[in-house]
């Protein structure tokens, strides 16, 4: 979040909130302090992550390639799709929690049954890229794995 001082002397801040449809709605602050303007935009962009935090994985990972649909080659949403239906089957539990509980050791459970099932590791990295993607996008904090 970018702080300004504007001509009058006073600090603003532009915060933006991606809603559930994915559009974006923005809201600016405006105050004296500079304090008061970060406490005010964190505290209404705190209150606002509410749906995205819990969203299912499963739920961020149909949003996030419908999203980038447009923007994909064909033989890209393809994997895409595959790698979805997978995840899905094979792994439900992990879908089904929400973004915002998924830890470190969740995704690497998934990596070492990939491994334990002798997955090529180009399939292995195209399935936790996927992963990656969907939680980064989706504004999720991504887990570091080992």
């Amino acid at each position: 979040m970018k702080i300004t001082k504007t001509k009058s002397g006073k600090y603003t801040a532009q915060i933006a909130i991606t809603d559930a449809d994915g559009k974006r709605h923005y809201k600016r602050f405006t105050h004296v302090k500079k304090d008061v303007v970060r406490n005010l935009a964190n505290d209404y962009k705190n209150t606002h992550k509410v749906f995205v935090e819990s969203m299912a994985f499963r739920d961020a990972l149909d949003r996030y390639i419908t999203r980038s649909s447009a923007v994909l080659s064909p033989s890209t949403l393809a994997g895409y799709h595959s790698n979805a239906r997978m995840l899905k089957s094979r792994y439900a539990a992990f879908c089904g929690l929400p973004c915002d509980r998924i830890t470190s050791s969740d995704v690497q459970a998934i990596v070492d049954d990939m491994t334990a099932q002798g997955r090529t590791v180009k399939s292995i990295k195209n399935r936790l890229g996927l992963i990656s993607a969907v939680l980064v996008a989706e504004q999720c904090r991504m887990p570091s794995v080992r």
